[in-house]
């Protein structure tokens, strides 16, 4: 599943292995969650980056966190105040905001 070199989905695989971590290791799923939208940014795909915003705003929200803000990083953030408001977009931002 290489492309040019690159492993393609390795951002959105490590956004599933927190998933995954996320009922026994929260601590381990939100590092792995940090990674996954890192390496995504990294590697500028911006869509992974939106998925993977999206995952991790779900699991905050499952953790029992609601009314806090999802801890994005800041180009995550931008992004999606650049974004068209969509029906997608716009639930995304109502997730990270904790709405």
């Amino acid at each position: 599943m290489c492309q040019g070199g690159m492993r393609v989905f390795e951002p959105l695989l490590l956004s599933l292995r927190a998933q995954l971590l996320l009922p026994t290791d929260r601590a381990a799923a939100w590092r792995t969650f940090s990674q996954a939208l890192a390496l995504a940014e990294e590697r500028r795909a911006g869509l992974q980056q939106v998925d993977i915003a999206l995952e991790l705003a779900r699991a905050w929200r499952s953790a029992g966190t609601p009314g806090e803000a999802v801890p994005l990083p800041t180009a995550v953030l931008a992004t999606l105040q650049r974004a068209a408001p969509t029906p997608f977009v716009t639930r995304l931002r109502q997730l990270v905001e904790g709405s």
